[in-house]
């Protein structure tokens, strides 16, 4: 005989319920399961990482609001407010293209650029001072009236200047083409 056929006639008892050998075999399973350790399951506190999260979060914006207020104190105490800013920038941009303009000048002896570069240098120093002065008093409006004059002043000595020379150039022409 074959031990398969051997196996099912010497059990054939265990075979005719069917019910009754489910619940031996879940009764097997269990008993296993018990005897198996059980392994360590770690809870992660999830309530935990989201308050920690929210700690970071907050300090954080926290960090980049007071970086951002530190800077508007750090505009509103600097000597210069904006608007002096933009008048310098301004008056600045127009000077330096006279001053171009006069260098370039070929009706201008050396010793009338040298002057003017001098005089020029006078304004800009007292310029410079009452700058500081500004930076003392941001904003006191009479300085920055007198820095405004200042720079106007420049730009008319170099204007004047250059209108001067421009005619003296063309008178020069004139005499020239004269019959």
């Amino acid at each position: 005989m074959d031990p398969l056929e051997d196996f099912i006639q010497n059990n054939k008892a265990a075979f005719s319920d069917p019910l009754e050998s489910k619940e031996r075999i879940w009764r097997a399973i269990e008993q296993d399961m018990e005897l198996k350790e059980k392994p360590l399951v770690r809870q992660l506190y999830w309530r935990r990482w989201v308050v920690a999260a929210s700690l970071v979060l907050g300090i954080a914006l926290g960090a980049v609001w007071l970086n951002g207020a530190f800077r508007q104190i750090e505009l509103a105490s600097s000597s210069k407010s904006l608007e002096v800013l933009e008048i310098d920038a301004y008056y600045q941009k127009m000077i330096n293209a006279k001053s171009v303009q006069v260098r370039q000048s070929s009706s201008l002896t050396d010793s009338q650029k040298s002057e003017i570069r001098n005089y020029l240098q006078r304004l800009q120093s007292e310029s410079q001072e009452l700058e500081l002065e500004l930076g003392k008093n941001v904003n006191n409006v009479q300085i920055i009236q007198a820095i405004i004059k200042n720079y106007r002043e420049r730009l008319e000595i170099m204007e004047n200047l250059l209108d001067r020379s421009v005619e003296q150039n063309s008178n020069k022409y004139e005499r020239n083409i004269s019959i």
